[in-house]
């Protein structure tokens, strides 16, 4: 009778530690997405402000961006291009944004429209995006980002 009780209590146990750490999960995947839509949301607002502080934090050492042209700039040219004005982001807004988190690693997709120019030449267009960031000692930075023009009809 006291081992029935015992394997009962040592299952009821193991079920509710199982339900607290799947809801603590969720609950982090659900503030690691608001934390990336916070800073995808940032990201148009830095380049527009020309906010360089912003991405020394949030690019990876690694970081990749593939342009809607197929060119792929380091972090190092990004921000180059971002202090020179080369890359002047008059203003920029997100839509459809969807979040894919999966640990220490969430995947963003989204929707961008621009008013921007790159070395005096209008790149303005709406584009699609996907953002690759991984948490590292607590703090979210991108690693590649890939944006694509949106056909207009």
């Amino acid at each position: 009778m006291k081992r029935s009780i015992l394997i009962v209590s040592a299952a009821v146990l193991a079920a509710f530690i199982a339900i607290q750490a799947e809801t603590l999960s969720k609950n982090q995947a659900e503030n690691a997405e608001q934390e990336i839509i916070e800073l995808e949301k940032h990201w148009g607002a830095a380049e527009v402000s020309r906010d360089v502080a912003f991405f020394d934090r949030i690019l990876a050492p690694e970081y990749k961006f593939t342009t809607p042209e197929g060119v792929v700039w380091t972090r190092a040219q990004y921000l180059e291009n971002l202090k020179s004005g080369d890359l002047a982001v008059i203003s920029s807004t997100l839509e459809e944004i969807q979040v894919d988190v999966y640990g220490d690693v969430a995947v963003c997709f989204g929707r961008a429209t621009s008013k921007a120019q790159l070395k005096g030449k209008d790149i303005s267009s709406q584009y699609r995006f996907t953002d690759t960031w991984i948490r590292r000692a607590g703090c979210w930075q991108c690693v590649t980002d890939h944006s694509s023009e949106i056909a207009q009809r």
